[in-house]
Parts: structure tokens; sequence; C-alpha cells
């Protein structure tokens, strides 16, 4: 498995971001459409959706959610491979390194609460879809192995973000 694959399996992660909003105002209009996984949708739409109680529901998650170019789920993608294969065997040091580079690498940065949705989906494809999403991320293997085991689930539960309609397995 290269990294790039581990990289592309990382992307399938999703959107957004997380945590504690505090001093943090809301630069994206309401109106504002939403690029990325959530370029259906505009700000105020995607902020209506989110479960207040998910890592990512708040203005400064919700704002990079929406305007961050590349799209969080392709950072995290980015960012999620290479840590994922110089950490293969310490999900801790994968979860800290693809946060700490997504932050990094992101102009207009969700929360770190936020970003840990997205490095917790890259460990969860690790620990239980590494040969389905090696060689193919995009595959259909992939896609339902994560899905089977939780990972999707358990991003947008982390993140409040909402799921992707029924028969779309989402980033």
């Amino acid at each position: 498995m290269t990294m790039r694959t581990l990289t592309l399996a990382a992307a399938l992660m999703m959107l957004a971001a997380c945590g504690d909003d505090s001093g943090y105002t809301q630069t994206v209009d309401p109106a504002t459409m939403c690029g990325g996984s959530f370029a259906a949708v505009n700000r105020g739409t995607l902020e209506a959706a989110t479960m207040t109680t998910g890592a990512c529901a708040n203005d400064e998650s919700l704002d990079s959610a929406c305007t961050s170019s590349p799209d969080l789920a392709t950072v995290a993608a980015t960012c999620g491979g290479p840590c994922a294969t110089n950490n293969l065997t310490d999900d801790a040091k994968i979860k800290e390194c693809t946060t700490t580079c997504m932050a990094e690498a992101l102009a207009n940065d969700p929360t770190t609460a936020c970003l840990d949705c997205y490095s917790d989906s890259v460990v969860c494809t690790k620990q239980h879809c590494l040969a389905d999403c090696g060689a193919n991320p995009n595959s259909p293997a992939c896609t339902q192995c994560r899905a089977v085991n939780g990972c999707f689930t358990s991003f947008f539960t982390c993140s409040g973000f909402p799921a992707p309609a029924a028969g779309d397995a989402g980033p």
C-alpha cells in the first residue's frame, strides 16, 4: 500500500471542523454557498443541519467546512495517508499527526476537536479497511468496509455534520 493510497483513503473521512469556538466570530455570511463536501448547501443550511452536540457545531468549524480550499476531506486525505504510513502501529501518533498536519494546512482553521473527528476517521479506516481501501480508496469495497465498520457513523456522530442521503456514503 502506498502513501498516496492511504492518503486517498483518509480523504473519504469527511468534512468539517470542530470544538471550542471561544472568541471566534462567524465570518462567513449564512447565504454563502459552501464548497467541497457541502457544495450543495449554504453556510446557514449547514449550520441548521449540524447537530449542536457535535465537535464541529461552532462558527469556527462551520466557516472552515464551507470555505476551505482544498476542502477538509481532501486535506484529511493529504495528511492522513502519510501519517498512517509513517506510524502504522501507533494509532495515537496517526491521530496527532493528522490533526497537526490539517491545522497547519488550512488557512481558515476549524477547532482541534473538529479536526480530531477527521483524524479518528483516518484511524478507523486504517484499523478496519486497509486492505479494501489501500488499492483504491474510492472503490465500492472501501466505501462498504468503512460503512460496515462504523467509520462513517463515528465521523458524523463526532462532527455533528449531517450524514449524506441514503445511497451516498459520503466522502
